[in-house]
Protein backbone atom coordinates (compact mmCIF):
# COMPACT_ATOMS: atom_id res chain seq x y z
CA UNK A 1 0.00 0.00 0.00
CA UNK A 2 1.52 3.56 -0.75
CA UNK A 3 1.79 6.16 1.66
CA UNK A 4 -0.22 9.28 1.48
CA UNK A 5 3.75 11.24 0.60
CA UNK A 6 4.04 8.98 -2.25
CA UNK A 7 0.56 9.12 -3.89
CA UNK A 8 0.51 13.09 -3.54
CA UNK A 9 4.20 13.49 -5.18
CA UNK A 10 2.75 11.31 -7.73
CA UNK A 11 -0.51 13.75 -8.33
CA UNK A 12 2.37 16.47 -8.35
CA UNK A 13 3.80 15.09 -11.28
CA UNK A 14 0.94 15.64 -13.50
CA UNK A 15 -0.69 18.64 -15.02
CA UNK A 16 -3.46 21.26 -13.93
CA UNK A 17 -5.27 20.45 -17.07
CA UNK A 18 -5.37 15.85 -16.27
CA UNK A 19 -6.09 16.68 -12.47
CA UNK A 20 -9.41 18.79 -13.69
CA UNK A 21 -10.41 16.15 -15.70
CA UNK A 22 -9.36 13.43 -13.10
CA UNK A 23 -11.62 15.48 -10.77
CA UNK A 24 -14.08 15.62 -13.37
CA UNK A 25 -13.99 12.06 -13.95
CA UNK A 26 -14.24 10.73 -9.86
CA UNK A 27 -16.85 13.03 -9.17
CA UNK A 28 -19.05 11.32 -11.77
CA UNK A 29 -17.86 7.47 -10.70
CA UNK A 30 -19.03 8.80 -6.80
CA UNK A 31 -22.44 9.88 -8.63
CA UNK A 32 -23.10 6.49 -10.66
CA UNK A 33 -22.02 4.65 -7.64
CA UNK A 34 -24.64 6.42 -5.29
CA UNK A 35 -27.33 5.49 -7.53
CA UNK A 36 -26.10 1.66 -8.02
CA UNK A 37 -25.94 1.30 -4.51
CA UNK A 38 -29.66 1.27 -4.20
CA UNK A 39 -30.07 -1.15 -6.31
CA UNK A 40 -27.70 -3.21 -6.49
CA UNK A 41 -25.05 -5.01 -3.51
CA UNK A 42 -22.49 -3.12 -2.98
CA UNK A 43 -18.80 -4.67 -3.67
CA UNK A 44 -16.25 -2.02 -2.15
CA UNK A 45 -17.69 -0.39 0.40
CA UNK A 46 -14.32 1.87 0.97
CA UNK A 47 -14.46 3.19 -2.75
CA UNK A 48 -16.68 6.67 -1.56
CA UNK A 49 -14.13 7.06 0.94
CA UNK A 50 -11.23 6.38 -1.03
CA UNK A 51 -12.60 8.94 -4.03
CA UNK A 52 -13.39 11.45 -1.98
CA UNK A 53 -9.62 11.78 -0.27
CA UNK A 54 -8.43 11.04 -3.63
CA UNK A 55 -10.69 14.28 -4.91
CA UNK A 56 -9.20 16.40 -1.77
CA UNK A 57 -5.69 15.42 -2.59
CA UNK A 58 -6.30 16.94 -6.04
CA UNK A 59 -7.89 20.21 -5.29
CA UNK A 60 -5.14 20.85 -2.78
CA UNK A 61 -2.09 20.20 -5.04
CA UNK A 62 -3.97 22.82 -7.18
CA UNK A 63 -5.01 25.07 -4.74
CA UNK A 64 -1.00 24.90 -4.01
CA UNK A 65 -0.47 25.86 -7.67
CA UNK A 66 -3.01 28.65 -7.57
CA UNK A 67 -1.25 30.52 -4.60
CA UNK A 68 2.39 29.64 -6.44
CA UNK A 69 3.43 27.45 -3.38
CA UNK A 70 3.89 24.48 -6.07
CA UNK A 71 4.83 25.46 -9.67
CA UNK A 72 3.58 22.77 -12.58
CA UNK A 73 5.87 19.96 -13.56
CA UNK A 74 8.39 20.97 -15.56
CA UNK A 75 6.36 18.26 -18.46
CA UNK A 76 3.46 20.07 -18.38
CA UNK A 77 4.83 23.81 -18.52
CA UNK A 78 6.06 23.27 -22.75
Amino acid sequence: MKTTKSKADEVRKRGSEDLRADIARLNKEVFDRRFKGGTEEKTDRGFLRRTRREVARINTILRERELGRAGEPAAAKE
